[in-house]
């Protein structure tokens, strides 16, 4: 039975993955470092320092990950304030209908000022007892350790939740840690996300038939 959904957040709750570039691009500009957007794949679901080291290493930059993600969020922000941010369509009908019957939570590699931004300005906290962001987390997705340590705050067993997830790095987290993926196409292909037990275009396609369905 499934007791408990797990979203993840930015490219599933959020429409924020097109800020996470345009501010990645910006910062990297200043240090004369252009990145192929076929490259920045691999960086869809990663923490921001684990993407930095990366960088780092390739470029040989004398800045540390922390130094950069710092830097980075602080453009992000400024990006919001002029461009605002968006939830995706049918996202908080769909929160506010599973939180009827299960625990939800959020496990994402943001850092906690990001989610706390977020949930504060779309009013989303009540939604949301159980939160793993960047800082509680050692090894960041497509390592387990995220989704592993959600479900142990939810206290439930991996099968008995079901994440949503949009990324590649993301969906073999949640699937290595044991729980049921639902992948929603609004980063990444279904083809790129064929791995999971489900694929959406859109969250509005998943109800309660499906979750009972996965839960047998």
């Amino acid at each position: 039975m499934i007791k408990a959904v797990i979203f993840d957040m930015d490219g599933v709750i959020i429409n924020s993955e097109p800020l996470h570039d345009e501010s990645t691009n910006i910062l990297l500009k200043k240090y004369n470092i252009t990145i192929p957007q076929a490259e920045k794949t691999q960086f869809f679901g990663l923490n921001d320092k684990d993407m930095f080291k990366i960088i780092i290493a390739k470029h040989k930059l004398k800045k540390t990950p922390e130094e950069l993600t710092k830097e980075r969020e602080l453009i992000y922000f400024d990006i919001i304030d002029k461009k605002g941010l968006e939830l995706f369509p049918g996202i908080l009908e769909t929160i506010k209908k599973f939180s009827k019957r299960y625990k939800l939570a959020i496990a994402t590699s943001a850092e906690k000022t990001k989610v706390d931004f977020t949930l504060k300005k779309f009013n989303l906290q009540q939604y949301f007892p159980v939160l793993i962001t960047a800082e509680d987390i050692i090894k960041g997705k497509p390592d387990p350790e995220p989704y592993c340590k959600t479900i142990k705050k939810l206290n439930i067993k991996a099968r008995e939740a079901i994440v949503i997830e949009d990324s590649v790095n993301g969906m073999k987290s949640a699937l290595d840690a044991g729980c049921f993926c639902i992948a929603v196409t609004n980063t990444f292909s279904a083809k790129e996300l064929k791995g999971a037990d489900l694929i959406v275009n859109n969250v509005s396609e998943i109800n309660e038939s499906v979750l009972a369905l996965m839960g047998i």
